[in-house]
């Protein structure tokens, strides 16, 4: 892996500096030989068309290495490719600019190292935008033609109108060349003739944009998800992987090994949402294919909240881990409201039982006068965050009841009404449950929801459940002080005004805590510091897509502005 990226990253900037040789030695052209002889000879040989052509196209294509020498740093076979054809080009174009050999050989050169290593550039473009960037080139080219017949009609007062002079010129222009009519236009006219230079130039560069794209993922087929599915009722562990069903995921199915990864693609990474969904002994195998799969998409790739379990299955993919908080399963069979540890959650569901408030799980045949209280709570409870809606590792009730789901709900004495109410997902590979969504009504009484749960769970263990997940407390055991990027950077997002006023992330480990569960980590492996704020802003976005990087802005400004805002207390 060093050394594939050691040549990618040499040969980017070989190229580079190349793309610099060809533009400075092209403008030095302009009347400036190296040699007084070769230039006598240039005269001679070489029309004088020839020669400024020659020279705006070497120009064209220093500009083309330097767009280039970006995508072979990444690696892109397409920018291998048109690389190689530029390098050939510039060779032959230097030739017949003023016979500049050096330049000529120095490309040919290059060419053939950078042809000789062909295996280290694999990573694909976006293939239905490859196959439409070329109609968007000649589309474009076809524009600027239509305008350039059209001004010249206009300017037909200074120079007759011919269609065949007209073309010549708008070729000319294009290629950044003079044509006839440059030294006899002055004013609107002249800069009408530069604007088809600046036409022609953001055409090359949007099309060389539009062919080093990265690949964009596309949905699922249905069959795929299905395949999904069985895969996890087989190999489900985390309290992640029942969000692998949730429509915003992509899915990447082993090649090697049996397994599904579950991810979403932002900002050019691919977040992977928990532990690769596999086998234990597969998970490593299935997580180094999905990385490769992701190279060659042109993608970083992180994965989001895996199990420490399986740290050491990453170990030899050289991510760094970081922990970004603690995920409370609660072992069923153990379970129970007797003793000191769990006396909060016992004190608080009985003084809810004294209110005769009831506890009911909902039957698969929902009943639609509750399941109606149930959205309309959810819709409220949505409406008074200011919209930031969260999801990828979030839950969220769906439109119809989730047949795989369980859901429990508190109602009130006349048995009627909705209080709270709880969705919990199946883990199926350990017999379990994931906690996915917890909502209260206004006004509901303090204590519903540690009520709600805690016969939630009772109902599961006597029902032969072996463990439920009360999901990811964030923030939780990073809270000591440490010095690291990445921490501080999970801390600014969370500890976000916007985030943590929506879903209280910094109390849920209180709350959670009362339960007196069995605490595991969840951790973030990522590529490196490098990538860190890449991955960082792609964690937002597939969480928050509606509100996007905005929100690392947000927090960046709160945290070095919050300092010069602290209230002053008054000295006595």
């Amino acid at each position: 892996m060093w050394r594939t990226h050691s040549i990618q990253r040499a040969s980017a900037l070989l190229v580079a500096t190349m793309g610099l040789v060809s533009i400075i030695s092209t403008l030095l052209a302009h009347g400036l030989f190296r040699d007084p002889e070769l230039q006598e000879l240039a005269r001679a040989v070489l029309p004088m068309m020839i020669e400024n052509a020659s020279r705006s196209l070497a120009l064209m294509s220093g500009f083309g290495l330097l767009m280039l020498a970006r995508g072979l740093w990444r690696g892109k076979q397409v920018a291998w490719t048109l690389t190689l054809v530029l390098l050939a080009c510039s060779a032959i174009l230097h030739l017949l600019k003023g016979f500049d050999w050096e330049e000529a050989i120095g490309a040919a050169m290059l060419g053939g190292a950078l042809l000789s290593q062909r295996r280290q550039f694999v990573r694909c473009s976006d293939p239905p935008t490859l196959r439409r960037a070329p109609v968007f080139f000649a589309a474009g080219c076809a524009a600027i033609a239509v305008y350039g017949l059209a001004g010249f009609w206009l300017l037909r007062a200074f120079q007759p109108f011919s269609p065949t002079s007209a073309i010549y010129e708008i070729a000319a222009q294009m290629i950044w060349t003079d044509g006839a009519y440059a030294g006899l236009v002055r004013g609107h006219a002249a800069w009408f003739l530069n604007s088809i230079g600046v036409l022609s130039a953001t055409l090359f560069g949007t099309t060389l944009l539009l062919l080093l794209r990265p690949v964009l993922p596309h949905r699922p087929r249905a069959a795929d998800r299905q395949a999904a599915d069985a895969l996890l009722t087989v190999y489900a562990t985390s309290s992640l992987a029942p969000f692998a069903r949730d429509d915003d995921k992509q899915l990447y199915f082993g090649e090697s090994v049996e397994g599904v990864v579950a991810y979403r693609v932002a900002n050019n990474v691919a977040v992977v949402c928990g532990d690769p969904i596999a086998a234990p002994v597969h998970v490593g195998a299935l997580a180094r294919e999905f990385q490769r799969f992701c190279r060659r998409q042109d993608w970083q790739v992180c994965f989001y909240e895996v199990q420490p379990r399986h740290l050491s299955d990453y170990a030899p993919l050289g991510f760094t881990a970081v922990k970004i908080g603690e995920d409370a399963w609660i072992d069923l069979p153990k379970f129970t409201l007797n003793g000191s540890k769990i006396s909060d959650i016992r004190h608080a569901v009985s003084k809810v039982e004294r209110d005769r408030i009831i506890f009911r799980q909902l039957a698969s045949e929902c009943d639609t006068a509750i399941w109606a209280q149930m959205q309309a709570i959810e819709a409220g409870w949505r409406a008074s965050q200011g919209g930031v809606d969260l999801r990828f590792s979030i839950g969220r009730l769906p439109a119809h009841p989730d047949p795989r789901a369980r859901y429990t709900v508190a109602l009130a004495a006349d048995g009627l009404t909705v209080l709270a109410y709880c969705s919990f997902l199946p883990i199926e590979g350990i017999g379990g449950r994931a906690l996915d969504v917890m909502r209260r009504a206004k006004g509901c009484p303090n204590g519903t929801m540690e009520f709600l749960i805690a016969h939630s769970l009772e109902l599961f263990r006597d029902t032969g459940d072996s463990w439920c997940s009360l999901g990811l407390a964030p923030l939780a055991d990073i809270d000591a002080p440490r010095n690291s990027l990445i921490e501080r950077g999970i801390r600014m997002v969370y500890a976000n005004p916007t985030i943590n006023a929506t879903y209280h992330y910094q109390s849920l480990f209180f709350f959670k805590h009362k339960f007196n569960p069995e605490w595991r980590g969840g951790y973030l492996l990522y590529p490196n510091a490098l990538a860190l704020p890449q991955v960082l802003a792609a964690i937002v976005r597939v969480h928050a897509p509606s509100v996007g990087p905005r929100l690392l802005v947000d927090a960046a400004r709160d945290r070095m502005l919050a300092p010069l805002f602290r209230p002053i207390t008054a000295k006595g």
